[in-house]
């Protein structure tokens, strides 16, 4: 295995696909480092989204020596720092949390805890009881930490902004997590300023104001050409990562290399994140899954889908998608069929083409997503 080609880290642990860093994602994870606006960055479940969120937060806390890619190394020149990373998808929801008050007491635990681990205040309880009085305990304990990190020390990143909100939307529980989260989320903006680094990741892009509180603050890479080569990985990546194995499934198959690929590609890839985008990618789970690398699963679909009722929709499949419907989502006004699809996987950008009417193109990217498609009886 060629080590100046691609880069795993030695610790699998906290991520289900392979991180291959070539030159394009060492340029682009080096550029994203780079940013001092706040990120927020949105792709369809399953996608590598939380590998990339493990690696960054590795590389500001361990710096670039444990990736074996020397394209990496040479880039990544930020220093080591502290980094506080919050996966929202392990705050679950619970029956008790349509008590008033409940669930906003397990958010602000939930941080607390996340503070604590990552060495950001020696003594949270402590910290709180010599600050003057916040609007919130999250908010007090953003300023404790900024207190004692200073300035422009500390990363943040957080991991699957949207889950909650998705679990609880269309029930009674919806109110006071999306409440919760609101005022977490203004509490962060007050906070983001004195940050050196701030990603916020989820499956669909500012589910709702209630929901994310200030999506004013972020710069949006969901759509950005810059940002492709972040997720999914192409066919070089996944050759160099599992050489061996794919050998052995060409021969088991009784199938060229090449011919094994070319299946690959047309079962899991032609995936876009925009138009612009000038190489395809890989789906890494539909990819592993169907080469037998990974335990087999339904496709990928997140709580997301629970928003299908809530489409406006049509009797065929959105072949195009406005850049009005493009920009985003919120829960007060209808759905787009289109942009839904897009962020659950199912449909993606087809390659740009001189367009007045300033429509999108969208098609279904491969044969394992018209299944799903089929499965769910849109098409």
């Amino acid at each position: 295995m060629n080590s100046s080609t691609h880069d795993r880290c030695s610790d699998q642990s906290s991520c289900c696909t392979p991180t291959l860093y070539t030159s394009a994602e060492s340029q682009a994870l080096r550029n994203l480092a780079r940013e001092h606006m706040p990120i927020f960055l949105a792709r369809p479940l399953g996608f590598g989204t939380s590998a990339l969120l493990h690696r960054t937060a590795e590389l500001f806390t361990r710096g670039s020596q444990i990736f074996s890619s020397l394209t990496l190394q040479q880039l990544w020149i930020e220093p080591q720092r502290p980094v506080l990373f919050l996966d929202f998808n392990q705050l679950r929801l619970c029956a008790s949390d349509s008590v008033p008050g409940f669930f906003r007491q397990r958010l602000t635990a939930f941080v607390r805890e996340c503070i604590l681990e990552a060495g950001l205040l020696p003594d949270a309880d402590a910290a709180l009881l010599r600050l003057p009085a916040a609007d919130n305990e999250i908010q007090a304990l953003f300023y404790a930490v900024s207190q004692l990190q200073g300035h422009d020390t500390v990363a943040v990143i957080i991991d699957h902004y949207d889950a909650p909100v998705l679990a609880a939307f269309g029930t009674e529980l919806y109110e006071p997590v999306a409440s919760a989260f609101t005022d977490f989320y203004f509490a962060l903006k007050d906070w983001a300023s004195q940050l050196r680094f701030l990603l916020v990741a989820g499956n669909l892009r500012f589910i709702s104001r209630r929901g994310i509180g200030a999506p004013d603050i972020f710069r949006d890479l969901t759509y950005a050409p810059q940002a492709s080569a972040l997720t999914g990985f192409t066919l070089n990546q996944l050759t160099a990562a599992f050489k061996e194995p794919l050998q052995k499934i060409a021969y088991e198959r009784r199938m060229s290399l090449k011919d094994l690929f070319s299946l690959i590609e047309q079962q899991c890839g032609n995936y876009r994140c925009c138009p612009e985008q000038k190489e395809a990618r890989l789906h890494p789970q539909l990819t592993l899954q169907f080469l037998g690398l990974r335990p087999p699963r339904p496709f990928p679909l997140p709580a997301l889908m629970r928003l299908l009722p809530y489409c406006d929709h049509s009797s065929d499949l959105p072949t195009q998608i406005s850049e009005h419907e493009a920009q985003g989502i919120y829960f007060h006004e209808p759905v787009s069929m289109a942009y839904l699809l897009i962020m659950s996987g199912l449909l993606t950008f087809a390659p740009a083409k001189y367009n007045p009417s300033k429509s999108l193109k969208l098609m279904i990217p491969n044969e394992r997503t018209k299944a799903a498609l089929q499965e769910l009886k849109l098409i």
